[in-house]
């Protein structure tokens, strides 16, 4: 068997949910203008290598080496996962032992903002088809 997708009962609800889509096609193509602003920063200077990859609740803050961390992170964006994967988690040790780049800074950035704003999505998503599926 194959999952079903239950179709919008009425075009309203189809044009809300298409509009919903395209934004997810947008933040997780990165695209959305939205993800120029992000509460995420890098604060620290240093070799920008990815040493080891640590999270700390308590701080919101993804470490890459002793002093150098992405802060402004909450624990159910770091906790984000498609599929099997944590996407933030897997981003960084992908680049372990290796130094990350401006550009993979503020991709690593807009990839976290990109995850904010797509439970947010989500959850508006799950809202409608709450109100209309049975």
């Amino acid at each position: 068997d194959f999952p079903r997708i239950p179709l919008p009962p009425d075009p309203e609800t189809f044009k809300k949910l298409a509009s919903l889509g395209q934004k997810l096609i947008d933040l997780h193509l990165l695209k959305s203008p939205e993800l120029e602003e992000s509460a995420v920063h890098f604060p620290e200077s240093g070799s920008n290598i990815v040493e080891r990859v640590k999270f700390d609740e308590a701080a919101q803050s993804v470490y890459i080496n002793k002093p150098q961390h992405f802060a402004g992170i909450a624990p159910e964006v770091w906790q984000y996962r498609i599929g099997a994967y944590q996407v933030l988690e897997k981003y960084l040790k992908d680049r372990r032992k290796r130094k990350l780049s401006l550009d993979e800074i503020n991709h690593y950035k807009k990839m976290a903002k990109a995850i904010e704003m797509t439970m947010g999505v989500e959850s508006k998503i799950d809202e409608i088809y709450s109100e209309v599926i049975w």
